[in-house]
């Protein structure tokens, strides 16, 4: 988990979310996800596993 914090860039946080199946969590907002954002989205995802 800590990895995916420190990956700011969408491109990079993008194929981590993938893999727990939160890709669609992102949809239209990945390509402006902000690392504030993927913070937020990080936190939501890894509650819901």
């Amino acid at each position: 988990m800590a990895q995916l914090r420190q990956q700011a860039s969408p491109m990079q946080i993008l194929p981590a979310f993938s893999k727990n199946g939160a890709i669609q969590l992102l949809g239209s907002k990945s390509r402006a996800a902000t690392s504030q954002e993927a913070e937020q989205l990080d936190l939501h995802v890894f509650k819901n596993q």
